[in-house]
């Protein structure tokens, strides 16, 4: 038992680690999540991990490492703002300028007992050349997103939520799917 609770403790500590690394000055928003499957088994979660990102049409590898059992993925979704408000005086055409993608990062780490995996890195990129309109990297506080641009405030709060809402939504159908 206690074997088990330290195993749980390492494998916590080496993916805050692995988040803390990749993070950059502001700590970016993330949805997080920690599967126990019912036969433990690196190998077969590590390659049933590759098989899944293989199948996923918006995911690609970045790189796999069966050692330390750490699997790095990107993705891309579409981002359409539906936030349209009175607040702003130009919201409609700031709503058209600021849809386009939302990328990320999925994060797998595969120990022997469990699976932790993460989407962290949510990044958006508008559809137009122009980086006025690009918020960047999302972070997890709404004060850094605000700080972050210059958009009328309240307007900003409202996107900040739309964006926030979408990675979760998109989240949630992919780690329906992450379950081996």
């Amino acid at each position: 038992m206690l074997i088990s609770h330290l195993r749980i403790a390492l494998f916590l500590l080496s993916a805050m680690i692995l988040s803390n690394f990749m993070a950059v000055s502001q700590q970016a928003y993330a949805i997080e999540n920690i599967r126990y499957p019912l036969k433990p088994d690196k190998p077969a979660i590590f390659n049933k991990a590759l098989a899944y990102i293989e199948k996923d049409k918006d995911l690609a590898l970045d790189s796999a490492n069966i050692e330390s059992g750490e699997i790095i993925a990107s993705g891309r979704i579409k981002y359409m703002n539906e936030v349209s408000s009175d607040l702003a005086a130009n919201s409609e055409e700031l709503q058209m300028l600021t849809c386009g993608f939302i990328d990320y990062q999925l994060l797998i780490h595969v120990n022997d007992s469990s699976y932790a995996y993460s989407f962290t890195n949510f990044t958006h990129v508008n559809n137009t050349n122009n980086n006025r309109y690009s918020f960047g990297l999302i972070p997890a506080d709404v004060k850094e997103f605000l700080h972050a641009n210059t958009f009328d405030e309240s307007w900003s709060r409202l996107v900040y939520g739309d964006i926030k809402e979408t990675c979760r939504r998109m989240t949630r159908v992919k780690w329906i799917k992450i379950h081996w």
